[in-house]
């Protein structure tokens, strides 16, 4: 007998690996536009947890399948009756808890991993962006950024009309600080330069500054929410355009350090760093 005829081949060998394929292919398309898989090692280890999981799930299945008919009628009912259980929780969690059981812990995994690529993806914005201090780099920024996207999906008319409308968001947030900023010149009296560093007492005060502060901040998110739509739509080479765009406008200083920090991969490794 031959090693590919051997019994567990087939009844183990096979369906895990089928079961494996089938299933990471089923989370790369449920997590397109989400997020990274690949994003960081926490990331990965969910993802293949997930992985695996579904697969030990799907064997178990396979080998306990033949014994079904052999449950007492006791054992049907309790699972029948589990069906009715509370579907959703207050908070908006929407998972059924029976799903949480019957899965052994994989729809569990699915919403950790699910958050784990939202924080990623903060990580990795908080950083990429750190360096911005002024509203006229952010306004920079996000018109260069806007064409990027536009330029490399230019057939996909549902991303394009969220570039768009997330475009104005920062535009509009923008226009805010500049609003303060125009205020504060015409208390300055005349004296534009100081008045436009942002680093110099404000003439309103301290409440004038946190005005500013907080104007700032919620342009800076709203930057942000456009550079998501890059880093989820986008491939791992982009970082680098996206990097040049930046600096552009920031200073090569901006960030306190030579190479920015960047998302990790798969392994530890680092990506995408500046030269």
């Amino acid at each position: 007998m031959r090693w590919y005829q051997e019994p567990w081949i087939a009844q183990l060998a096979l369906p895990a690996a089928s079961c494996a394929v089938v299933t990471w292919i089923s989370l790369v398309r449920r997590f397109t536009g989400k997020g990274r898989l690949f994003g960081s090692r926490q990331a990965v280890g969910l993802a293949l947890s997930v992985t695996g999981m579904t697969c030990v799930i799907a064997l178990g299945t396979g080998l306990l399948l033949p014994h079904v008919a052999r449950l007492p009628p006791v054992a049907v009912g309790l699972v029948a009756g589990a069906g009715v259980a509370p579907r959703g929780r207050r908070d908006g969690d929407v998972t059924q808890p029976v799903v949480k059981v019957l899965t052994l812990g994989v729809a569990s995994l699915l919403e950790r991993l699910e958050y784990r690529l939202i924080t990623d993806y903060m990580t990795w914005a908080d950083s990429f962006m750190s360096g911005f201090k002024e509203p006229r780099q952010l306004r920079i920024f996000a018109h260069d950024l806007k064409l990027h996207l536009l330029s490399r999906h230019e057939g996909n008319k549902a991303l394009t009309k969220a570039v768009n409308e997330r475009h104005a968001e920062v535009d509009g947030a923008v226009g805010a600080v500049f609003a303060l900023l125009d205020a504060r010149v015409r208390r300055a009296g005349g004296g534009v330069l100081a008045a436009l560093d942002v680093d110099q007492e404000w003439p309103g005060g301290q409440h004038e500054e946190i005005e500013y502060l907080r104007a700032f901040g919620v342009a800076l998110e709203r930057c942000k929410q456009l550079l998501a739509l890059a880093h989820v739509h986008g491939r791992r080479s982009d970082t680098a355009t996206l990097e040049a765009l930046r600096d552009k406008v920031v200073p090569s200083d901006g960030f306190g350090s030579s190479s920015v920090p960047v998302q990790r991969g798969l392994f530890g490794l680092v990506r995408g760093e500046r030269g």
